[in-house]
C-alpha cells in the first residue's frame, strides 16, 4: 500500500486494489485498454477543505462502451462526479479505434466532518451505469497520476558514451516496457527485448542512461513529451545504434554506449516547467515496445506518466 501524509492540507495518493467482476470481453479488454488519468500538475492533490480535479478517460478497445459512470471509493470523503460538458455522447465512450477521443469527469472530494490529518485510501471506480456490479476497472489516485520523481544530476555529468557508475545512481528507473498480443482483441504482454531507461536532470539538462541487452538495425527510441493533458505532444527520436536525434532542440546531444546510450536534452528547448508529463516506445525493426500504453496509444498523454524534476 502506497500513501502519502498529510501536511496542513491534504495530500492524496493511495493504493486501492479490488478484483475486478470480468463478464465479457468489453471487462476484459478494460484491463489494457481502457487508459484512466489524474492530471495534477505538480503530481500532488492537496486539499484543505475540499479540492477539484480530472480524470481523463481513453478507450481503446475493438468497441465502444455504451454506458460508463465513475465513482469515488473512500470513507473519508465525499465525492462528487460530473461528466464533462464538452463529453456530448455521454455515458457513450467511443473507442479511438473509431474516431473517439479522450474524454473526462470533473471529481470533488470534500473532506468528511471528522476526518483529521492522516494517511487515505481513495480509489477511482469505473463501472457499467445499466449494472453497478459489472466493473470495468478501479485504479488507485496515485496510479492514474503516475508521478516519477527525478533526482539532480551529480555536479559535472557528461553524456560521453561513458556513463559512470556514481552519475546515474540515485537516477529514477524506468522499465517494464510492453508489446501488443492479438489474440481475439489487443492484450498488453511483457517486451521480449529489456528496454531500462534512467533519469536524472539539473537546472538545464534531462538526462537519460538508456540500456537493452541488445541493439537492432533500425532500433528507435521515442520520447513524447507534454506540459498537461490537454498540450500539444511532442516527439523526439533517438537511434540506438548511431545516436542520431530526430525532433530534438538545439543543444540536445546523444552518445551510444556499451549496451546503450546516454542522451542530453535541454529543458529550455522543450519549453516545458520541472512537472510534464512523458511516454517512451521504441520501435525495434518490427516490434514496438511501450511504457505507458496501450500500443495504439503511445503518443495520447491520457496513457503518460510525469516526471517532477527536483529543484
Amino acid at each position: 500500500m502506497m500513501s502519502f501524509r498529510l501536511i496542513g492540507g491534504l495530500l492524496l495518493a493511495s493504493t486501492f486494489v479490488v478484483s475486478a467482476h470480468l463478464c465479457n470481453d468489453v471487462f476484459v479488454q478494460a484491463r489494457d485498454n481502457l487508459a484512466v488519468k489524474v492530471d495534477i500538475r505538480d503530481g500532488q492533490l492537496r486539499i484543505n477543505k475540499e479540492a477539484s480535479f480530472r480524470v481523463y478517460l481513453l478507450n481503446t478497445m475493438d468497441r465502444d462502451i455504451v454506458d460508463i459512470r465513475l465513482e469515488v471509493i473512500s470513507p473519508e470523503f465525499d465525492g462528487r462526479v460530473t461528466p464533462s460538458t464538452d463529453w456530448k455522447g455521454f455515458p457513450h465512450l467511443k473507442t479511438s479505434l473509431k474516431g473517439g477521443k479522450k474524454e473526462f469527469f470533473d471529481v470533488m472530494l470534500k473532506r468528511k466532518s471528522g476526518t483529521a490529518d492522516g494517511k487515505y485510501t481513495i480509489g477511482l471506480r469505473l463501472f457499467n451505469g445499466k449494472d453497478r456490479d459489472m466493473e470495468f476497472k478501479t485504479v488507485a489516485i496515485a496510479d492514474a497520476m503516475g508521478v516519477v520523481p527525478v533526482p539532480r544530476a551529480t555536479p559535472g555529468i557528461k553524456v560521453d558514451g561513458a556513463p559512470q557508475r556514481a552519475e546515474w545512481t540515485t537516477a529514477a528507473l524506468v522499465s517494464g516496457f510492453s508489446m501488443n498480443t492479438k489474440r481475439e482483441y489487443t492484450e498488453n504482454k511483457p517486451a521480449d527485448c529489456e528496454t531500462r531507461v534512467r533519469f536524472v536532470a539539473d537546472d538545464q539538462n534531462l538526462y537519460a542512461l538508456v540500456t537493452t541487452p541488445s541493439v537492432a538495425d533500425n532500433d528507435r527510441l521515442s520520447l513524447y513529451f507534454a506540459a498537461d493533458t490537454e498540450a500539444t505532444v511532442r516527439r523526439i527520436d533517438v537511434d540506438l545504434k548511431t545516436g542520431t536525434l530526430t525532433g530534438a532542440p538545439d543543444g540536445a546531444a546523444a552518445m551510444v554506449a556499451e549496451k546503450g546510450l546516454e542522451l542530453c536534452i535541454p529543458l529550455r528547448g522543450l519549453n516545458l516547467p520541472r512537472s510534464f508529463l512523458i511516454n517512451l516506445a521504441r520501435q525495434r525493426q518490427k516490434e514496438l515496445y511501450f511504457w505507458r500504453g496501450p500500443g495504439a496509444a503511445i503518443d495520447n498523454a491520457v496513457v503518460f506518466a510525469r516526471l517532477v524534476l527536483a529543484d
